[in-house]
């Protein structure tokens, strides 16, 4: 069975995630954050199987071998959750859990899903206690709480007001405590902010963070996320952060405020279409430095769009996210560059310009192309890729 559990029940489950207790959004979900939300078990009388479905995300727990549960779960989301998050641009589902025995079900169930790590972080002392001291000019800090409702006018509101709503409605009653810091500038755009998130009844909270790409480099997101911490630290008995393991501006931006790794773990990642599993398995194998499958991954999107394959013109990556055909095919000539084939590395060089390739600013200041400057073939490849930009 795969039947939808009454909201009022939400807390009977919650053992089920026992051994996932480090991700405080479990509990917080099922304890009562406002934020939409269903739950589907595998019985009503004696639950052992869960999925917690807070839009794109899933949180698995409990029993993991039940095969008709499971065929039910990628059901729910292949059909009937798939048309709800496209029509909000949603084009992925990450899958959460409570052990790992779900990897094996998961990504036999959803084709070409894949594992990739995360880092779980904590944090005991801070590090940067002087964090008042280094505002700088024309940034002011200001608290997430009743304060900020009147400050609507600034530029990027919505983008803090969207992070508080997973938490903190109604914000009149939660944000007469408060959640957080951001940080102003030019008093007329917030362009960082860390807010407490996920408060479980046991008094246990991670933090969120996020500085705008124009302003990072600057020690922003150390600064609000210290003066978020400390308030975190003053009140709660736990303060966690989670990230990606390949996200390493994340892993750095913990590590200089205090937090320290304490796990690593797994989610599973779902792309609706097949070629976008391809580009991020690809993407994360570069990463790592694993060339062989990057160019594995990047082999098959290309080969299906040689092949005139219709996934082509579903893609998020390339018709959503602007990553377009001559681009994945320049950052797959780059993986073969970092794997040392020059010689392939100039055939996908050559294809990429071919399909349009006109950014010539990024194609001579990328790193891994420097084996090439010394082949006779570059200079040319560089004439080609400005008349295709019109110079």
């Amino acid at each position: 069975m795969f039947v939808e559990l009454p909201k009022e029940r939400y807390k009977e489950i919650i053992p089920l995630y026992d051994k996932s207790r480090f991700i405080n959004a479990i509990r917080s979900h099922l304890e009562g954050t406002p934020i939409e939300k269903e739950v589907y078990v595998d019985n009503l009388e004696n639950p052992q199987a869960a999925a917690l479905v807070v839009g794109h995300r899933a949180f698995l727990g409990g029993d993991s071998s039940n095969t008709i549960y499971n065929i039910a779960l990628r059901d729910f989301f292949i059909i009937k959750k798939r048309e709800i998050l496209e029509s909000d641009d949603i084009y992925e589902v990450d899958f959460y859990f409570s052990s790992e025995d779900w990897i094996k079900t998961l990504t036999s169930s959803f084709p070409h899903s894949f594992p990739y790590p995360r880092y779980y972080y904590e944090i005991k002392e801070l590090k940067m206690k002087n964090w008042r001291d280094k505002i700088p000019i024309g940034y002011t800090i200001e608290p997430v709480d009743l304060s900020l409702l009147e400050n609507e006018h600034l530029e990027n509101y919505d983008w803090l007001i969207d992070e508080i709503e997973e938490n903190w409605l109604p914000f009149e009653e939660h944000l007469k405590t408060n959640r957080g810091f951001y940080i102003v500038y030019d008093q007329k755009e917030i362009v960082a902010w860390c807010t407490s998130e996920y408060l479980t009844k046991d008094k246990h909270v991670e933090v969120g963070i996020a500085t705008r790409g124009e302003h990072r480099k600057q020690g922003l997101a150390k600064i609000v996320g210290s003066a978020t911490v400390e308030l975190c630290l003053s009140r709660y008995k736990t303060v966690g952060w989670h990230c990606n393991v390949h996200n390493v501006p994340s892993c750095k931006a913990a590590e200089s405020i205090g937090f320290e790794k304490t796990k690593e773990y797994q989610k599973v990642g779902y792309f609706f279409n097949k070629l976008d599993n391809f580009i991020l398995q690809g993407f994360n194998n570069f990463l790592v430095k694993n060339y062989d499958e990057a160019i594995h991954y990047y082999g098959l999107v290309f080969d299906a769009y040689t092949n005139g394959d219709e996934a082509i013109q579903t893609s998020a990556f390339l018709t959503k996210w602007g990553f377009t055909i001559d681009k994945l095919t320049m950052e797959y000539a780059s993986f073969y560059a970092a794997s040392g084939a020059q010689d392939e590395c100039l055939e996908k060089i050559q294809e990429a310009i071919d399909m349009g390739y006109e950014d010539i600013e990024s194609f001579e200041k990328e790193e891994l192309f420097i084996i090439l400057h010394s082949r006779p073939e570059w200079e040319h490849l560089k004439e080609v890729i400005k008349k295709n930009k019109g110079e």
